[in-house]
């Protein structure tokens, strides 16, 4: 015989652990990922940029800080969309 939600003191409405484990998981791939893909990529694009135009590390330094500004922006976004 079965039991339901109800009758074992657990409202069902309520995350179980290990959702909530896998929740705070996904919040942190999130997280790196909308850090280091603008960070690097911009970097990266950067580097290329200033190889194919022989320009010091103009562009590198441009878009290292265009690909932080972004992340910041991601982050804070998620940020937002968290405390909801």
């Amino acid at each position: 015989m079965t039991t339901s939600h109800s009758q074992q003191g657990e409202n069902p409405e309520t995350p179980s652990k290990n959702s909530t484990a896998l929740l705070l998981l996904a919040t942190a791939i999130d997280t790196t990922v909308r850090t280091f893909v603008p960070t690097i990529g911009g970097t990266l694009l950067g580097i290329w940029l200033d190889t194919t135009f022989k320009t010091i590390p103009l562009f590198t330094i441009v878009l290292l800080v265009v690909g932080f500004t972004t992340a910041a922006f991601l982050i804070a976004q998620q940020f937002r969309k968290v405390r909801r």
